[in-house]
Order: C-alpha cells, then sequence, then structure tokens
C-alpha cells in the first residue's frame, strides 16, 4: 500500500499503542498515487515508490523525484540531474538488468541527465522537465577505451539495438530520439544479427524518412551520439501531460 511503519502509527493512535502487534487490525490510507507504484519485485524495490510527473515534458514538473540507483550495470555521470518518476526509474533500471542479463555487453553503459529532483528547466536541454527524459551514450566496443566520445565508427551497434528493445520491452517507453544517420547504422546491424524486417519497421523510423511519423525510434537533432529515452504517463499520474 504504500505505508511505512510511522503512517500505520498515525492512522490508528486512537485504537493502538506506541507499538503494533502481530496480527493486530489497522486502517490504512492509500494514497493512489503510491499504492499504483507499488511493486513486490526485487528490482523495484530498489526505487521508492511516490514520485510522479505533472505537465509535459518541455513544461512540467516532477514531485518527489527518486534518484536512479547506484548500481553495478551503469554509470552516472550526473548525479544531480539522476532523478524521476517512480514509473521511469524502474523502468530504466528494468531495462539495462534486462539488458545485461541477455546481452554479452561487456563495456560501460553511461546514463547522462535525467531530471533535477524537483523537476523544472535545466541547462542545455529543452525537455527533462518532469523526470521522463534519460538521456544514455551510445554503448562503446567494449575492447576500446570508454572514455573516448561515441563517434560512430566506435560504437557497438548491436548491442545499441539490444538495449533499445530492451526499453521497449518494459512498456513504458513512448519515444527514443536519435539522429537519423545513425538509425541506419542501427538498422543494419540488428539485420545482419537476423532481426525481422516487421520488428525493424516497428522500431525504427528510418529509411521512411526523418520526419515519418513511425516507429518508436524517431530523429531529434543533436542526438548522435546518446540515446534520448522518452517515457510515457503511468496511469496513476492523472496530471502528467505526453
Amino acid at each position: 500500500h504504500g505505508a511505512n511503519a510511522s503512517d500505520l502509527r498515525v492512522y490508528n493512535y486512537r485504537r493502538v499503542g506506541r507499538e503494533l502487534a502481530p496480527g493486530e487490525v489497522v486502517t490504512v490510507w492509500a494514497d493512489p498515487t503510491i499504492q499504483a507504484a507499488v511493486q513486490a519485485d526485487d528490482a523495484a524495490s530498489l526505487v521508492p515508490p511516490g514520485a510522479f510527473s505533472i505537465g509535459p515534458p518541455q513544461r512540467g514538473e516532477l514531485v518527489n523525484g527518486v534518484a536512479l540507483p547506484e548500481l553495478s550495470a551503469y554509470v552516472l555521470r550526473f548525479p544531480n540531474s539522476a532523478y524521476g518518476t517512480t514509473h521511469a526509474v524502474r523502468a530504466t533500471v528494468a531495462a539495462v538488468t534486462s539488458f545485461r542479463a541477455s546481452s554479452s555487453y561487456a563495456g560501460e553503459l553511461r546514463i547522462g541527465a535525467m531530471s533535477r529532483q524537483r523537476g523544472g528547466p535545466m541547462g542545455g536541454h529543452a525537455s527533462h522537465q518532469s523526470g521522463r527524459d534519460l538521456d544514455i551514450r551510445l554503448p562503446l566496443r567494449a575492447e576500446l577505451p570508454q572514455r573516448l566520445h561515441p563517434k560512430a565508427h566506435r560504437v557497438d551497434w548491436l548491442a545499441t539495438w539490444r538495449l533499445v528493445q530492451a526499453f521497449i520491452e518494459t512498456g513504458a517507453v513512448s519515444r527514443i530520439f536519435l539522429d537519423y544517420k545513425r538509425q541506419g547504422r542501427l538498422l543494419r546491424a540488428a539485420r545482419a544479427a537476423g532481426v525481422s524486417e516487421a520488428e525493424l519497421e516497428r522500431v525504427l523510423q528510418y529509411p521512411r524518412g526523418w520526419g515519418a511519423d513511425a516507429g518508436v525510434v524517431r530523429h531529434s537533432s543533436g542526438h548522435k551520439g546518446h540515446l534520448h529515452v522518452r517515457f510515457g504517463c503511468a496511469d496513476y499520474e492523472t496530471e502528467c501531460v505526453e
């Protein structure tokens, strides 16, 4: 229900003492913005409930922002800007965990900006205001020094495809932004690995034109070296705007 021991004492202070006994019947008030976000699995338990988005990504705010947990699966480049909604942060943890478990990629995943703890404008970004945008550097080939700039010839494009798939499979992603020409590299790597044409068409805008209303992955200028993942609104985020 998203209530802790202190909450239970407050809800039941007239009927119970300072200590709760096993089997005691108590009253719980369930905040829908928290209760709907509570999950039981281990990965989700790393991320507290109760963080939600108000407004659109470009003019919104983040309420009760939760931080991306520090995990060995990735590197947080900007911890002070690594806050998001419970929905988005849990999906990020799930996607990266799935990617690491299902791929053989041994290089670093470097996570850039998400949002500030309370959202709002953030220098250098038009969006990232409501806890639903995440930048993640394109995975470099594992044998290269991981500090290098992600130029196209240094990127592990098959690993990038697997990472894109992992995010989409969470069901929480509305768009992923990547430069149109870079999408061509992504398509060729996925096709060489045997990915079906139907799946390529479902995921990628390329080769239908940079302005085509098609695919989850869309062109956006300034996104040659990183993926910009945009998460949708959770059902309980009643003031969130896609």
